[in-house]
């Protein structure tokens, strides 16, 4: 779950994974990306230079991983946790 929502003056993104692995994960600060770029009127379209946004996703879905290391940990280990 991906929403965005306005707290007194500020804008809040928030991100949700409550059942599901890091595809979930990307899936959804994709959408919080689009959302980002679209509030502050940066344009993301397939013919345009898109550093913004990868950088962007890049940021945040590492900051997702580093916040919830143990959960994707263990869908990224093996059989018998190896």
């Amino acid at each position: 779950m991906a929403y965005d929502f306005m707290q007194g003056t500020k804008r809040i993104f928030a991100i949700g994974v409550f059942r599901g692995g890091l595809e979930t994960l990307v899936h959804e600060c994709a959408h919080t990306v689009f959302a980002f770029c679209s509030y502050v009127n940066v344009n993301v379209e397939r013919e345009l230079a898109n550093e913004t946004f990868c950088y962007l996703l890049n940021w945040l879905f590492g900051e997702g991983v580093k916040g919830n290391c143990a959960v994707f940990r263990s869908g990224l280990e093996e059989p018998g946790g190896k």
